[in-house]
This record gives C-alpha cells, sequence and structure tokens, in this order.
C-alpha cells in the first residue's frame, strides 16, 4: 500500500473513532438530563365512611321521653332488668293493648289486647320474658301470661294463681313461684305454695297450709330460698321460708 492511502485510512478511522465518542457522551448526557421515575405508589387502605342510609336508632332516653309525652293514655309503664325494652298498657279508642318498645328500635310493638283487668307487667331477671298479670288483685284466682321477649308469643298456656300476689320469678328465670288456693266440698280452704317450671310447663306444690285464713302472699326469690306470708288462724301475719333445693 502506497504512503498516500496510508494516510487516507488512518484519517478515516480517527474520524469514525471520533464520532462514536461523541455519540456516546450525548446520550450519557441527556440520560442524567431524564427526570428520574418516580417509585411505584403504595396502596392505601381507605375505611368506608358509614353509610349514609343507615336506619337512625332511638335511645333509652329518647323513648323515655316519648313515653312521658304520652303518659296521659299509659299504664304501668315497667322496663326490662337490662334496660333493653320497655312494656307497657296503652290505651285508646280501640281498646287497651300491651306494647314492647326495644332500646334501638324508632317504633313500639303491639304484644296483644287486653280484656278485664291488668293487674301488672313482670319482666323475667334474665330479660327473656314477662308476665302479663290479669284477673283482679285479691280475688280468688288470677292468670299470668308468659310472652317471649323475641317472639313476642306465649310460652305455654296461662298460668293459674291466686290473686293475692303476683308470681315472682326464679334468679334464673326459669321457674315461677306462686300461690295457689284449692278449696275442698265442705268449703275450706288450702293455700299452697306452688313452683311453675318453664320447660316442663308443670308446677310442683312446696308448702301447704290447710284451713287457710288466706292465700299465701310470695314475696321474694333470693338464691334457692322462697319468701312468703302467710294468715294465722288469730289473722296475724306470719313470714315464712322454704328451701326450693330440698
Amino acid at each position: 500500500m502506497s504512503e498516500k492511502c496510508k494516510r487516507a485510512l488512518a484519517a478515516a478511522l480517527s474520524a469514525a473513532l471520533a464520532a462514536a465518542l461523541l455519540t456516546g457522551c450525548g446520550n450519557k448526557k441527556a440520560a442524567e438530563t431524564q427526570a428520574p421515575a418516580s417509585a411505584p405508589s403504595e396502596t392505601q387502605n381507605v375505611s368506608p365512611s358509614p353509610s349514609a342510609s343507615a336506619a337512625p336508632q332511638t335511645t333509652k332516653a329518647e323513648i323515655e321521653a316519648k313515653l312521658e309525652a304520652d303518659r296521659a293514655n299509659l299504664l304501668d309503664v315497667t322496663w326490662a332488668p337490662d334496660n333493653s325494652a320497655v312494656v307497657y298498657l296503652r290505651s285508646g279508642g280501640s281498646g287497651a293493648t300491651i306494647c314492647l318498645w326495644r332500646v334501638g328500635k324508632l317504633n313500639e310493638q303491639t304484644v296483644r289486647k287486653v280484656e278485664g283487668t291488668l293487674d301488672g307487667l313482670v319482666w323475667s331477671p334474665d330479660a327473656a320474658c314477662f308476665l302479663i298479670v290479669s284477673g283482679h288483685t285479691g280475688s280468688a284466682d288470677s292468670t299470668s301470661s308468659i310472652i317471649d321477649v323475641k317472639t313476642l308469643k306465649q310460652l305455654g298456656g296461662d298460668v293459674a294463681s291466686a290473686g293475692v300476689s303476683a308470681p315472682v320469678w326464679s334468679p334464673d328465670g326459669k321457674y315461677l313461684a306462686l300461690s295457689v288456693d284449692t278449696k275442698t266440698d265442705d268449703g275450706k280452704t288450702t293455700a299452697s305454695l306452688a313452683v311453675y317450671a318453664l320447660a316442663s310447663q308443670s308446677s310442683v306444690t312446696v308448702a301447704t297450709q290447710e284451713g287457710a285464713q288466706g292465700s299465701f302472699i310470695v314475696e321474694y326469690w333470693k338464691g334457692e330460698t322462697v319468701g312468703y306470708t302467710t294468715l294465722t288462724a288469730s289473722g296475724e301475719r306470719a313470714e315464712q321460708t322454704v328451701n326450693i333445693g330440698e
């Protein structure tokens, strides 16, 4: 190769190398000036806001205020032991009805219409049931209807007892202590203290007094002890107790 060709080849290689160097530097500079890629955004757990369509609830205080405003039409307003509901007698043009109002609900519920005389409404200690005691206090007999709070249906048939005192619930709400009067053919009366079991819907007599001057008055049920009062032959009151566990 002549000297002239060698010089021409060297010049071409030099020019190509310079062009390659310039291109690499330009790409590097352009990369450096580009904005750094943003990091992936973290997913945030956002709690859903309460539904605007949630039904409003009525508090115990609000129910009491409404009952107070309507007290002219109400009798025997009786709250459950746990303050979860209230039962009462409502009078009106269509007759008297027993109503129940649950805390958290906007309106009362009708339990049943009342025929005759209402002697009282008695809650069980566990607030699962309540008694509708009807008849005439002090009369020969009375009836008690046991109402299930969840269904507002009566449990079993009516429970008959002496009208001198309402039945008394056991602490666990499974039994009733009640006074029962039995008259013989000669007109004498046997006063009895009976225990009624809700599960079996049957009664067991635990104490009797023949020729009684009046019905037993059931006073209380504490633990396994039922306290009651009787009238002696001389007309004096005698307080007595009986252990149901025996």
